[in-house]
């Protein structure tokens, strides 16, 4: 297994389109000239999966360690994202950011043909009702009666409830 370099780039990386591997395919946010550009957490990902090499613009190379800390400045639920969003791609899961001030909101999908559902993160000890996270399955587009909640354990562990509204007919 090679690995493939790629160089920091805004909140991500870019790496040319001719060294891409199929490992990195279903990363890939966006296409640019001849390079390609590869978020922040899936570049976490590969890089602790040794599947790629991340260097600055003085051409040295960084460590997982050194993007965590880079990747942090820009958002402050790096860890419970990255911890969930390793999960999930564990998993086999196309997982994709979608989060908005302070919902932290993943789609995902087992594979590309299937309509994404909607994920959304919460920290361990955040209070928050069922209403709030039905309104935002609602906001997103999903269908409004089923979304899956991911809780961050303290310790770093994830568990995942499926959340789902119900009627009572009188």
């Amino acid at each position: 297994m090679r690995k493939v370099d790629a160089v920091i780039y805004k909140n991500g990386v870019k790496v040319s389109k001719d060294k891409l591997t199929q490992r990195l395919l279903k990363w890939i946010e966006k296409s640019m000239d001849d390079y390609v550009f590869i978020p922040a957490l899936p570049t976490l990902y590969l890089v602790e999966k040794n599947n790629l090499d991340v260097y600055d613009e003085n051409n040295l190379l960084l460590t997982f360690e050194d993007l965590f800390r880079l990747y942090s400045n820009y958002d402050k639920f790096l860890l419970s994202k990255y911890l969930v969003f390793r999960d999930l791609a564990v998993k086999g899961f196309y997982i994709k950011d979608i989060s908005r001030n302070e919902n932290l909101l993943f789609e995902i999908k087992k594979n590309m043909n299937e309509s994404p559902r909607l994920v959304i993160i919460l920290e361990e000890g955040y209070t928050i009702l069922i209403d709030k996270i039905m309104d935002i399955i609602s906001q997103e587009g999903y269908a409004s009666d089923y979304g899956i909640v991911a809780c961050v354990e303290r310790r770093g562990g994830v568990t995942y409830y499926e959340v789902s509204r119900f009627g009572v007919d009188t």
